[in-house]
This record gives C-alpha cells, structure tokens and sequence, in this order.
C-alpha cells in the first residue's frame, strides 16, 4: 500500500495544484497542497475503533486564495467526499469529469420524473380526504367555517350599509343634519 513512497499519496505531492468540485453552487475551487501527512488512522476511528478497518488516511494541508484549511483524504483513492463542505477532491480531473457526469446523469433523472411529482403532490390531498375519514371532516369543517366566515363579513357589510341608509333618512327627516342647529326662522 505504500509503494516505498516516503510521504502521502502518489497522486498528491507537497506543491501540487488541485481543483475541488464544489458541489452546493456547481463550481471549481482552485487549491495548492502546502503540505502532506504520513499515513495514520482516521480521527475518528478514535472513538470507534471499526471505523480502522476502512483504511489510512493523509492529512492534506490546502490553501484556497487566503485561506488554509485541512482535510483527511483517503490514502490512495482516487477521490474523495466531502459533505460538511459540499466537496469532492480529486487529483485526477478525469475522476473529477467522472463526478461531474453521475450527477448530471443524476439530475436528468430526477427531472425527468418532475411531471410525476407534480401529478403526485396534485392529487395526494384529493386521495387523502377520499380514503381518509378524519381528514375528510376536518376538510369539512373547514369549509364551513370559512363560509361561515363569509356569511358574518357579509352581514357586517351589510349592516354597514344600513345603517348608513337609516343614518342619511334621519338626517332628511329631521330637516338636515343635527349640527345643522342654527337655522334661521
């Protein structure tokens, strides 16, 4: 597994230029290895000793514009995950084209499935009030109150109304408005 190489992984030397594909914006960061580990255990595999058994790993030292950052990449893979980050890094651009086409592949699918989807979350409510008892009363219910609803704003409207009706009749047969008072006689 170590080939006789003194440090790290073949593929990924002190100085070497990677590109990460970021997968949360579908973009390509640009990063310079500034240093490579030995090979050791995963962290983790401190506080769970099977998780040993998946391999060695190398601290990779990256720089990405101004800043440095360091990630356990699987010694002697081809690439590797990164879901905190969003990432994939690879040293090999051709394992990067590869990442890049199985989502592409990925998202057709899923797109090609939107017309069901829509169909799905379309008719799910119908479905469910007409194999659903208790939703179909609380659809029910809610119906009601809503016209109920309606009625009362439609009352008060019309009261609204009345009273300004009955409001401009008492002021005609009183002879004008009441703060008319002053009249002269």
């Amino acid at each position: 597994m170590f080939n006789g190489l003194p440090q790290g992984t073949p593929q990924i030397a002190q100085g070497a230029a990677l590109q990460i594909l970021n997968r949360k914006d579908m973009t390509l960061i640009n990063a310079v290895v500034q240093n490579v580990s030995q090979p050791h255990i995963p962290k983790e595999a401190q506080n769970n000793p099977t998780l040993a058994w998946q391999g060695l790993v190398v601290d990779l030292t990256l720089q990405i514009g101004n800043e440095t950052t360091t990630v356990e990449y699987p010694f002697n893979a081809p690439g590797a995950s990164y879901q905190k980050q969003g990432w994939y890094i690879s040293p090999d651009p051709l394992v990067l084209c590869r990442e890049v086409e199985s989502m592409d592949k990925a998202s057709e699918q899923a797109l090609s499935t939107m017309p069901w989807h829509k169909l799905v979350r379309e008719n799910s409510p119908k479905l469910l009030l007409q194999l659903d008892e208790g939703k179909r009363k609380e659809a029910q219910q809610a119906k009601e109150i809503e016209m109920l609803r309606a009625q009362i704003d439609e009352m008060k409207r019309s009261s609204t109304l009345s009273d300004a009706k009955l409001d401009k009749l008492l002021a005609m047969l009183s002879g004008g408005s009441p703060e008319n008072t002053n009249k002269e006689e």
